[in-house]
C-alpha cells in the first residue's frame, strides 16, 4: 500500500490493485496533528485527501507516519494554486465555496450537520479565531461554534478567503 504523486495526479497503491486519481478529481487535502498535554512525546497525525465526489481517502493508511508531513506538503504544492484560483473565482461570482461541512459566500458563513444546514451573515459573526487545532466562531448573543481543523479540507485556502473578506486578522 502506498501513494505515488505524479504531475497529472496520484496513484493509490493497494494490496491487490492500484487506482489513478487525476488532480481535477481531488477537492482538497486536510492535515491535523494532536499532542497529548499529559505526555509530550505522544502525538497523532491525521490527513485526508478529499475527492470531488464527497469521499475521502485516509493518507495514514497509504503513507508511513514519518513521511506524512512531507507528502502533505508535496500534495498541497501540486493542488493549491489551482484550487485557490478556482475558489476565489467561485466566491467572486457570488456562489458558495465548500470546505468540507463549512460553506462561505459573499453574505456569510455556514455549515451542514447531519440533515441541518446553518448559515450566519457576516454581521452575525463577531470573531473568527484559530486555537489548538480548532476553528472557533464567536457568534452574536454569546453563541459559539468550533470545528476541528483536520475536518476542513484546504484550510489554508479557507483562511486566505476569510482574510480577503476581512473577517479575520492577518
Amino acid at each position: 500500500m502506498g501513494l505515488v504523486v505524479q504531475t497529472t495526479g496520484i496513484i493509490e497503491k493497494g494490496l491487490l490493485r492500484s487506482r489513478f486519481i487525476a488532480w481535477q478529481d481531488i477537492a482538497g487535502i486536510s492535515y491535523s496533528q494532536e499532542h497529548a498535554a499529559w505526555l509530550p512525546v505522544w502525538r497523532t497525525a491525521e490527513s485526508h485527501i478529499w475527492l470531488q465526489k464527497g469521499r475521502r481517502l485516509s493518507l495514514g493508511r497509504l503513507v508511513p507516519d514519518e513521511k506524512l508531513p512531507e507528502c502533505v506538503t508535496r500534495l498541497k504544492a501540486e493542488m493549491y494554486t489551482r484550487l485557490e484560483t478556482t475558489c476565489r473565482h467561485t466566491l467572486q461570482l457570488g456562489e458558495t465555496v465548500r470546505f468540507g461541512s463549512i460553506r462561505i459566500n459573499q453574505t456569510g458563513l455556514g455549515w451542514v450537520e447531519l440533515f441541518r444546514s446553518t448559515h450566519f451573515k457576516w454581521r452575525e459573526i463577531e470573531k473568527i479565531d484559530v486555537d489548538r487545532g480548532q476553528l472557533l466562531l464567536l457568534l452574536t448573543a454569546g453563541r459559539k461554534k468550533h470545528f476541528d481543523i483536520g475536518n476542513i479540507p484546504n484550510f489554508e485556502i479557507f483562511l486566505i478567503l476569510l482574510r480577503e473578506t476581512e473577517k479575520i486578522p492577518q
